[in-house]
């Protein structure tokens, strides 16, 4: 997720997957899959900047804390990484830390359908967060040129391989951009 998206409507939905996901009992926890903040400061200004982000980041989690939506701790915001295995598994390894047994994935758009980049979340991360907690979702947007409908098959097409047998995956309701991804572990 992008830092300057964090306050759009688009994100209602995903609150309230988190908010659900509290009120039943459940620990949330939250990869941002952070593009933000990519370079390390060189100058004054640009680490003045940066330690500005870093405190806005901090207030956006207390923030979403204070709403009820997921812990200020429960928040894995390193930028993603060149290698993203490892940095799956660090991701994977701070949250089962910190007890969450249901994740949000907030990648920038969602599942790759094929070569992944970084705004993406591969099917095997997915796949991956599905074998260390309960629940699992990301928020997915709709591809340009592409129905919600089709798009759906082809992502259920694309996770089905990697998924844990036992997983059920699930659809929410779409709007004309975007629409939660759900996998339960049964």
């Amino acid at each position: 997720m992008k830092f300057g998206w964090l306050h759009d409507h688009k994100n209602d939905r995903k609150w309230a997957w988190c908010r659900e996901r509290r009120a039943a009992g459940r620990t949330v926890g939250m990869n941002w899959y952070s593009t933000d903040a990519e370079t390390v400061p060189r100058t004054d200004v640009a680490r003045a900047l940066a330690a500005n982000f870093g405190a806005a980041t901090a207030a956006a989690r207390q923030a979403l804390g204070d709403a009820g939506v997921i812990h200020p701790s429960n928040h894995f915001v390193e930028p993603v990484g060149r290698d993203r295995l490892a940095w799956t598994v660090r991701a994977i390894e701070f949250l089962v830390t910190l007890g969450c047994d249901a994740v949000l994935l907030d990648p920038d758009t969602g599942v790759s359908k094929g070569k992944v980049k970084r705004a993406h979340a591969a099917p095997v991360e997915v796949a991956a967060y599905v074998e260390a907690f309960h629940e699992v979702a990301v928020f997915q947007h709709v591809w340009q040129g592409s129905t919600v409908r089709d798009q759906q098959r082809v992502l259920a097409k694309v996770l089905a391989p990697v998924l844990p047998a036992r997983s059920v995956l699930e659809f929410s309701d779409a709007s004309d951009q975007h629409f939660l991804i759900s996998v339960v572990k049964r």
